[in-house]
C-alpha cells in the first residue's frame, strides 16, 4: 500500500495560512509548554516542527516524531544547530520508547489519523512517567463549520475525548479555544459558504487548494514561520470546559492527561 503522503496536508515552515491558524499553533505550543517543567518532552506527529523551539526552552531534551520523511528531513534543517531537540521518522502507532521515558508528550492535531486509539494511548501511558502528562489538541467536529481532514479516520467530541483518555487510566482535564462569533454579515456570509461546501464535499483536500480557497474568501494570508517565538501574540490561554456535553462554539478542544499511577 501506498504511504500517505502527509506533507500534502501538513502546514509546513512558509506555508501561507490564516492570522488565526497562526494564532492557534502558537496557542497550543504556549499552553504545553506550562508542563514541561525541565523534562524530557516528545511530540508525536510534529509535522514541521515549528513549536519546538518553545517547548525546548524549558525542558531537559525534545524528541520530535513523524511518519512523513519529507517533514523529518524540513526538522532536521530547521534545527540543525540545537543538540536539545531531534527528530525521528516513525510510525505514531508503532512506537516502542522505554517505559517512564517522558515527562511531556503531546499530540496536537493528530489523533484523528490513529487507527487503534485505544491502543495508542495505552502505549502513551506505558511511556509516560509517573506524574507526567498527556495534552491532545484536536479539531472540534461539533463546531458548525468542521471540516474533516481526507487522511481522518476518527474525529472525537468533548465528552468521547475525556471518555476515552479516562479509560485509559488517566486524570482528565477538558478545555477549548477560540470561539467562534460571527458579528459581521461577511463573516456569516463566508460562514454559510464554507458549511455548503463542506456539506457538499466541495472543500479543497490538499493546503494548496485550502490555501487557494482561504485567500478568495478570507483576504490576505500570512507566512508560517520555521519556527514560533513565544512573543509573536497576546497568549490568550483555552477555557476550562464542562467534560459532559459536546462543544458547538470552540474551534479547538484540549484534554490534559495526568498519569497518576
Amino acid at each position: 500500500m501506498k504511504e500517505k503522503d502527509f506533507s500534502t496536508i501538513t502546514e509546513l515552515p512558509f506555508t501561507k495560512v490564516t492570522k488565526d491558524q497562526l494564532e492557534r499553533a502558537h496557542q497550543r505550543y504556549i499552553f504545553a509548554s506550562d508542563y514541561v517543567n525541565n523534562g524530557n518532552v516528545l511530540e508525536i506527529g510534529c509535522g514541521g516542527g515549528q513549536g519546538l523551539g518553545i517547548l525546548a526552552e524549558s525542558s531537559k531534551s525534545v524528541t520530535g516524531c513523524d511518519i512523513n520523511k519529507s517533514n523529518i528531513n524540513t526538522c532536521n534543517s530547521t534545527y540543525k544547530d540545537d543538540d536539545k531537540i531531534k527528530f525521528e521518522k516513525l510510525d505514531a502507532e508503532k512506537l516502542d520508547y522505554d517505559d517512564n521515558s517522558f515527562e511531556l508528550i503531546v499530540l496536537f492535531e493528530t489523533i484523528y489519523y490513529l487507527n487503534n486509539v485505544e491502543l495508542f494511548m495505552e502505549n502513551i501511558f506505558r511511556m509516560l512517567k509517573k506524574g507526567g502528562y498527556l495534552i491532545i489538541s484536536t479539531a472540534n467536529k461539533d463546531w458548525p463549520e468542521f471540516n474533516p481532514s481526507p487522511y481522518s479516520t476518527k474525529y472525537f467530541s468533548v465528552p468521547e475525548l475525556y471518555d476515552l483518555t479516562k479509560s485509559i487510566g488517566f486524570e482528565v482535564e477538558m478545555y477549548a479555544s477560540f470561539s467562534d462569533h460571527k458579528n459581521s454579515i461577511k463573516a456569516k456570509i463566508i460562514s454559510l459558504i464554507k458549511r455548503t461546501a463542506v456539506r457538499l464535499n466541495l472543500m479543497p483536500k490538499t493546503m494548496r487548494g485550502k490555501i487557494l480557497f482561504k485567500h478568495i474568501f478570507m483576504g490576505s494570508l500570512v507566512e508560517y514561520p520555521s519556527v514560533l517565538e513565544k512573543n509573536m501574540f497576546d497568549y490568550q490561554p483555552p477555557n476550562t470546559i464542562s467534560v459532559k456535553k459536546n462543544d458547538n462554539i470552540h474551534t479547538a478542544i484540549f484534554a490534559v492527561c495526568t498519569r497518576n499511577s
